[in-house]
């Protein structure tokens, strides 16, 4: 089987008691099997099946492409505490993760100057609140005489 190289997804179906296998850069190219390897003996038939259609039909063969889902924490710590932002982005070639990653940490110094900020604000608030009610008791005290 001289054949460009795709990935291949196999999971297990509650819904279908058994395993399916897909291949997401050809679409609509899955198979089912009882056993694990019987769903990649099956999935990898209909994948030179589905390319020898495209072939025939004088139509695309789609690149194989490679995806890596990379997962991104960013630990910032302010005089508060501590902002942890994790976020899963999927890209399509390494070259997509500098870019991603400088996207993220932008987004991440973005996010924890907007809570910094808030919280500065909510500390403004409750401050103004505890001068309010000082001077109230105070008022209180002097009205009182």
């Amino acid at each position: 089987m001289d054949q460009p190289k795709y990935r291949i997804e196999i999971f297990w179906s509650d819904e279908d008691g058994g395993y399916v296998a897909n291949v997401p850069d050809l679409r609509y190219c899955s198979a089912f099997g009882q056993t694990y390897e019987e769903a990649l003996r099956e999935v990898l038939e209909a994948m030179e099946l589905h390319l020898d259609t495209l072939r025939e039909e004088g139509r695309l063969i789609p690149e194989p492409k490679s995806r890596r889902v990379i997962r991104v924490r960013a630990d910032m710590s302010d005089p508060g505490g501590t902002v942890q932002i994790v976020e899963e982005v999927a890209v399509s070639s390494t070259e997509d993760v500098g870019q991603v990653a400088e996207q993220l940490a932008d987004a991440a110094t973005q996010l924890v100057g907007e809570v910094s900020e808030s919280a500065g604000q909510i500390v403004s608030s409750q401050d103004l609140q505890n001068e309010e009610a000082g001077e109230a008791r105070r008022s209180g005290r002097r009205s009182n005489r």
